[in-house]
């Protein structure tokens, strides 16, 4: 499957929530949280790979998203599928794509 990217939205979950001290943002990064979609029966998990992410508000973000490997499933990354983001156990956002 050739690799590919998408745009998403995060809403990133608040430290009072139990979420991170802070958003993460950038042009420029790379910031590898690992990725559960929500309608999927598995509980497989990959390594989401993104590489911007831009201040729409205080919890909210716009992202590129893709995966740190080339066996994932790209097959996945399709318009208005859920999504939630982990850093280890902790759930730090949940997303929807919003464009392939």
């Amino acid at each position: 499957m050739m690799r590919k990217t998408v745009l998403a939205r995060l809403y990133w979950i608040s430290k009072a929530a139990g979420g991170r001290n802070t958003i993460v943002l950038g042009e420029n990064l790379l910031y590898c949280p690992i990725i559960r979609f929500t309608d999927e029966t598995s509980k497989i998990t990959w390594s989401s790979k993104i590489t911007k992410s831009i201040y729409v508000d205080e919890l909210t973000t716009d992202i590129d998203l893709s995966y740190l490997v080339d066996s994932a499933p790209f097959e996945l990354l399709q318009a208005n599928k859920s999504f939630s983001l982990y850093e280890g156990s902790m759930l730090v956002a949940k997303g929807i794509i919003l464009s392939e």
